[in-house]
């Protein structure tokens, strides 16, 4: 019960704060592995933390537990040095490790005693989300009360830039390029007039003051970082400013990727094949590479051809994964296999609701409309479409043998529940 209450809160917290996220498994996969380099120095467990992009030209970075690690791609396009982001990074992590999240959570259930999952998802959502009006309203605190709550918050900040101090250290880095990393939004405090805003009414303190409280831990070293995390880094940048930018934002492509992710945008699928082919006859064992050329050839009609490289691949990472049951299920073949692929990876993909609607539609080629329904209910469960969801779940159960789907018949009453229980 308690995995399906944190379940619920993840899923609500995404349906209520209308984040955009970008999904890309070569993003998400290079961020996350800088992630896990910081885990593992703060003394977290490297294999708990995800990173997700969000769709916002905001500079923003945040945490909502459990891991999970989300950076506004506003916040990335901002920092050409992978080096200032993973500083970034590193203040995020401080205030996973000093139980940051965990301590506002239980705070803010203490200060409710009719306190259920959709009230937390929406205090999370304007935690999260920066909204200290939407915070204050739903707390219904009074205006003391929230004065203290801010300067906590402004206490947690200093602390995890302290810890994100100390654990650039400990990956041969040093406060210098934390300090760096606050340069960008010094600049930013000054064009939107944050720095003429009171103290007392802002949670983060002001990054004058955040840069002058690390003097002391500075080396005054610039560091770089090295080939290989530059490397990957530079496809990041590629692949967010390809898939989010104004055309006439662009600067010159780096590289031949980029330049192949380029033409695919501007629908030279043509010619986006034969320069990522030539990249990955040059780098035969590079997953992500080999992705796009599989996206490439699905975009070109080579659904064949498409299903070959995704076959060899869909395993390193459940969205290639998704890509693959994707094509399969689109071209009506190896329908056990895509439903199997997308099974298995249902309950780690906690802000999609692509699963559920590829798996009702591979259910539905296979005229089995029970699960096919039950599919469309859990979909529309993540979406907090609670009337919608119920008449899905019914049809389900309606259309579910009793004998031959015993196992099937048996989630779909366990989901009915929760979605009662959701709309008391």
């Amino acid at each position: 019960m308690r995995k399906l209450a944190t379940l619920l809160v993840f899923l609500q917290f995404f349906a209520v704060s209308s984040l955009q996220i970008l999904r890309d498994a070569e993003v998400e996969t290079i961020l996350t592995d800088m992630v896990q380099k910081i885990f593992k120095v703060a003394g977290l467990r490297p294999d708990s933390a995800k990173v997700f992009v969000v769709i916002s030209n905001d500079f923003n970075a945040f945490t909502i537990g459990n891991g999970y690690v989300f950076v506004n791609s506003g916040l990335i396009l901002a920092y050409p040095n992978p080096l200032h982001l993973i500083a970034i990074l590193c203040h995020e992590t401080g205030h996973l490790a000093a139980g940051h999240i965990t301590r506002k959570i239980a705070a803010m259930q203490n200060s409710q005693r009719n306190f259920g999952l959709a009230a937390l998802a929406s205090i999370l959502g304007a935690v999260f989300g920066g909204s200290e009006a939407a915070l204050a309203l739903l707390l219904g605190s009074s205006a003391a009360e929230m004065g203290l709550y801010l300067r906590f918050s402004r206490d947690e900040e200093m602390a995890a830039d302290a810890l994100a101090a100390d654990y650039l250290q400990k990956l041969g880095y040093g406060a210098d390029v934390l300090v760096d990393a606050f340069e960008v939004f010094r600049r930013m405090d000054i064009l939107s007039g944050f720095n003429r805003i009171p103290a007392y009414v802002s949670t983060h303190p002001k990054t004058d003051y955040r840069i002058a409280a690390l003097q002391p831990k500075r080396m005054n070293i610039r560091y770089n970082p090295d080939d290989k995390l530059r490397e990957n880094y530079d496809r990041v940048l590629a692949k967010i400013r390809s898939l989010l930018q104004k055309q006439n934002n662009y600067s010159l492509p780096k590289s031949d990727y980029e330049k192949a992710l380029l033409l695919r945008r501007n629908g030279d699928i043509k010619g986006a094949i034969s320069l990522i082919e030539r990249i990955v006859e040059q780098n035969k064992h590079d997953i992500f590479y080999k992705e796009l050329l599989a996206q490439l050839f699905h975009d070109s009609g080579r659904i064949n051809d498409a299903i070959n490289i995704y076959k060899d691949i869909y395993l390193n990472h459940d969205l290639i994964g998704i890509e693959y049951a994707g094509i399969l299920i689109e071209t009506n073949q190896q329908l056990d296999t895509a439903i199997r692929i997308l099974e298995n990876m249902m309950d780690n993909q906690l802000i999609t609701g692509e699963i559920f609607r590829l798996l009702a539609k591979a259910y539905g080629q296979k005229n089995r409309r029970g699960m096919a329904s039950y599919m469309l209910a859990r979909e529309q469960l993540l979406l907090q479409n609670y009337p919608l969801a119920r008449e899905f779940i019914s049809e389900s159960l309606r259309l579910l043998d009793a004998k031959r789907e015993s196992a099937a018949r048996k989630k779909a009453e366990d989901l009915e529940r929760v979605i009662k229980r959701l709309e008391q």
